[in-house]
């Protein structure tokens, strides 16, 4: 999935259309860490989480592939 980027004053803008057909692609195409926080998740939740990690490693397979794959988690700092 390709994100739409745009460019604003306050940086960059990625825009990626997640369907109800391709949400459960799209959380087994997550990293298994992040599809397991997913899962721990209410319905409304997880739609937002997927959509919003699928959106970031969109926009990292883009502007920093070597980064792409690595699962995207909250840590002791937030």
């Amino acid at each position: 999935m390709r994100p739409e980027l745009l460019a604003t004053v306050h940086g960059t803008v990625s825009l990626v259309e997640l369907t109800d057909d391709r949400l459960d692609a799209a959380l087994a195409a997550l990293p298994a860490a992040e599809q397991a926080l997913a899962r721990s998740l209410a319905p409304l939740r997880r739609r937002e989480l997927v959509a919003g990690r699928t959106a970031l490693h969109a926009t990292l397979a883009e502007l920093a592939p070597e980064h792409a794959g690595a699962p995207i988690l909250a840590d002791d700092r937030g």
